[in-house]
């Protein structure tokens, strides 16, 4: 008999999660850059602009 994985069988699910929420957070830091200019475009005539797009 094969004893039962000390994580109950979610260790690939969490590594999975932890993969795609890195993913997802350091590709929009990432990608800022040129989102920014665009926003700062749209958000021009406002004075809290740079407030606004941070």
């Amino acid at each position: 008999e094969k004893p039962a994985p000390f994580d109950g069988g979610w260790g690939w699910l969490v590594c999975l999660a932890s993969f795609w929420v890195h993913g997802a957070v350091f590709g929009l830091i990432n990608c800022f850059g040129v989102l920014y200019p665009e926003i700062y475009r749209l958000t021009e005539d406002d004075e809290r602009a740079s407030f606004q797009t941070c």
